[in-house]
């Protein structure tokens, strides 16, 4: 709602390899649950590979870049700095580390979700 107020209603969500098998699923939930009246955050971007986003129109995207603890840095790290440094709106989420087949993916479900 605060990124919506500030004009910023087209989010890009930058994932680490890890996590990038959910993006169609974050894309398809956004998109039904918030963009269905046009008044909430809709078309949500999630790139497969790194961008200089710098370069484009930004005025109406918010950044929110994912990390896993213990995992290597994302191919999105420099990225993301040069869009800090130009003073573009990112939201840096860290998400613990978990074992296991699903990993650190039902976190941020449950984050993205609720």
């Amino acid at each position: 709602v605060a990124a919506e107020a500030r004009g910023r209603s087209q989010p890009t969500l930058l994932l680490p390899p890890s996590l990038l098998p959910a993006a169609f699923w974050l894309r398809q939930q956004s998109e039904e649950s918030l963009g269905k009246n046009r008044n909430h955050l809709h078309k949500l971007h999630v790139p497969q590979e790194p961008c200089d986003w710098v370069q484009r129109n930004l005025q109406h995207r918010i950044f929110i870049a994912v990390c896993v603890e213990g995992e290597p840095a994302s191919p999105h790290t420099p990225s993301i700095a040069a869009l800090q440094e130009a003073g573009h709106p990112v939201i840096i989420l860290c998400l613990a580390h978990h074992d296991g087949a699903m990993g650190s993916l039902p976190t941020l479900l449950h984050f993205w979700v609720h």
